[in-house]
């Protein structure tokens, strides 16, 4: 776009002195380069560049018009200083919300927002000061251009001239862009309905895991992704190796691939964990027991393993209770001397000349595990004469829980599962709902835990935080415009941006996840700065040259079309490495590439005439509403004028 090496190296120098002071800052925040804080650096390579890249093509452009390098470096930075300062405190304002989210969503993603924000507000600084002073310094006086130059010029010159006819027609017919901007907005909350909605996407790392109940745990590590078979993926591969094992009967086998950011479980076998709880242990392990085949009948959940194990032997001593009061035996006694057979307490300490003993009593270890020997057992009665155990309690062997969980101080039976590839976690945990509903007992209760239950919790709240971004971003932008239409008019490409996210995200089989969301919200803070710069600049015009609006926002797209595009394309292949996805674990993070990548490119077509066609229309709304009230007012006055 600018044709000029310098300037190139110039734009370029702002990215390294943004992120070497990112880093110090992160120093003296104690942060240290996680997945998150590398994510953050790595969006924010992205978008640092951008107002450097501003500042710089309106000095070149003072240039290109005769001016020198130090008087151009001083005009352009002056001009464009305070869309520069819009741009950069409300991409800050984005991520406000972010760093104050609560939960553990919030806790996560603090660390990320702040890195970002540090990295914005220090790529402002360099761009108003060490761009123009190297602009200044080491944009030649005079140059010579080569033919390609002006081959390059003249194909960008018809782009714009394309541009502003089509242009023209849209602002001529701004009622046909309202219109088509509200389809679109109402396209995009059709969207957010109806797209698969996930929350921590599998890492992919290599890594998995197989158990085998109370056997045993096993690791596996796949082998790098260019020498597998077909380039499978980690979920791909877990898929075959499910086919593989389906013919082993004699032990269930789990396979689980963990997610990038692990939330705290129950410890079950899958990576989504369901559990049920009750007072009653006993209808609470019937309810477990018949819950679980309905669980695995739900489409899209595989994987299926419960923590009730009722393979235990055990003994059941059931107490006659009429032949017990008659003898004059309590449950409590019954209960104490189990305790003293079995239970290993302590009924006394030998004290030694430096050194005591505790005394221990219980059966001898080759009686505690014969049947026949409760047979032995006397039990005292109130009146001090020992009867028979088998005299007050019917004792049968049988089976129950090798172990009684509990959860929320109630007992309770978890059930772990994993989703079917092409399902999302959003729809399946509605249909788990619905059967859980139908199926268990009014006195059984079941709930997600874990990962699932983040998941529900930050579906909640993830409107909302869009909803205070946007609100944010639009009183930082009123407060620095000093009027509350203007900011309206540049938060017109949030729509555009966001419906390209989603279509983009289903185009590519991705979800609506936690990452993907935090891409949107990217979206938010990188696609307004292009209707900051067109109205800056038309509100600059209609100000000191007193042009009517349409003429004005025609002048300032024209005049500001290569920043606008350069910024855009510079955040485009910035973000393509992640929405690429190279590297181990780098599927997790796809999703938010993808977004951010879609939603620009989609914007970036939309936002050039729609911004526009809404800056004229509220241009005309504003001036007619004074007019108005004006004929009120002296429609009023006029009854008293004689």
């Amino acid at each position: 776009f600018l044709r000029n090496p310098r300037a190139t190296l110039i734009s370029a120098l702002a990215l390294p002195t943004s992120l070497i002071g990112t880093f110090a800052l992160m120093k003296v925040f104690g942060f240290s380069l996680d997945n998150l804080s590398l994510m953050g650096i790595t969006l924010a390579v992205a978008f640092v560049v951008d107002d450097a890249i501003v500042v710089l093509e309106n000095i070149v452009r003072y240039r290109e018009k005769g001016e020198k390098p130090m008087q151009a470096a001083l005009i352009g930075t002056r001009e464009i200083g305070f869309t520069v300062v819009s741009m950069t405190l409300s991409l800050v304002a984005v991520f406000i919300p972010i760093m104050f989210m609560g939960g553990l969503v919030g806790r996560l993603f603090s660390e990320f927002g702040l890195t970002v924000t540090i990295a914005i507000l220090i790529s402002g600084l360099v761009s108003l000061t060490f761009t123009p002073m190297l602009a200044s310094r080491f944009l030649p006086e005079s140059e010579r251009h080569t033919k390609l130059y002006y081959v390059l010029e003249r194909g960008f010159d018809r782009v714009r001239d394309a541009y502003g006819r089509t242009l023209a027609w849209s602002v001529d017919h701004w009622g046909t862009m309202l219109v088509a901007g509200a389809f679109i907005l109402a396209l995009t909350a059709y969207l957010f309905v109806i797209i698969p909605k996930g929350f921590i996407p599998s890492a992919g790392q290599g890594r998995g895991g197989v158990s085998g109940g109370n056997v045993g745990r096993m690791y596996i590590r796949l082998k790098p992704l260019e020498e597998r078979k077909d380039g499978a993926s980690a979920g791909q591969v877990l898929q075959q190796l499910r086919k593989a094992v389906a013919p082993v009967k004699e032990m269930q086998v789990f396979f689980q691939n963990p997610p990038a950011i692990r939330i705290g479980s129950l410890g079950g076998a899958g990576q989504y964990e369901y559990v049920l709880q009750g007072t009653d242990i006993g209808e609470l392990d019937k309810a477990a027991v018949a819950f679980e085949p309905e669980l695995g009948a739900v489409p899209g959940v595989q994987d299926v393993s419960s923590s009730l194990e009722l393979s235990n032997p055990q003994i059941n001593i059931n107490i006659k209770r009429d032949v017990a009061s008659a003898l004059g035996v309590s449950a409590e006694q019954i209960q104490s001397t189990l305790y003293s057979a079995y239970g290993g307490g302590q009924v006394s300490t030998i004290y030694g000349a430096s050194d005591e003993y505790q005394v221990i009593m219980e059966l001898a270890p080759r009686y505690q595990t014969s049947l026949e020997a409760l047979n032995a057992l006397y039990v005292p009665t109130n009146s001090g004469k020992l009867v028979p155990l088998r005299a007050v309690a019917d004792i049968s062997p049988g089976v129950g829980p090798l172990s009684v969980s509990h959860y929320g101080q109630l007992p309770s039976v978890s059930f772990s599962f994993n989703l079917a590839p092409g399902t999302s976690l959003g729809e399946i945990t509605n249909r788990i709902d619905q059967m859980a509903r139908n199926k268990l007992p009014a006195d059984i209760t079941g709930s997600f835990t874990g990962s699932a239950q983040t998941f529900r919790d930050a579906l909640v709240g993830m409107p909302l935080l869009m909803l205070i971004t946007v609100l944010v971003i639009y009183m930082v932008l009123a407060i620095l415009y000093e009027h509350f239409i203007h900011p309206i008019t540049i938060l017109t490409a949030l729509p555009l941006a966001m419906l390209g996210a989603l279509l983009t995200l289903i185009f590519f089989g991705q979800e609506l996840n936690l990452f993907s969301f935090v891409g949107l919200i990217l979206l938010v803070g990188l696609v307004k700065k292009n209707g900051i710069i067109m109205v800056d600049f038309a509100v600059q015009i209609r100000r000191e040259q007193r042009a009517a609006a349409r003429d004005a926002i025609i002048q300032a797209c024209l005049i500001r079309f290569r920043p606008i595009m350069m910024t855009t394309l510079a955040a485009i292949f910035g973000t393509l490495p992640i929405a690429m996805g190279t590297g181990l674990g780098s599927e997790s993070r796809r999703s938010l590439g993808i977004a951010v990548v879609g939603g620009l490119l989609f914007s970036q077509m939309l936002t050039l005439y729609i911004t526009p066609a809404f800056y004229v229309a509220m241009e005309h709304l504003s001036e007619r509403l004074p007019r108005r009230k004006a004929t009120q007012a002296t429609a009023v006055q006029a009854p008293g004028v004689e």
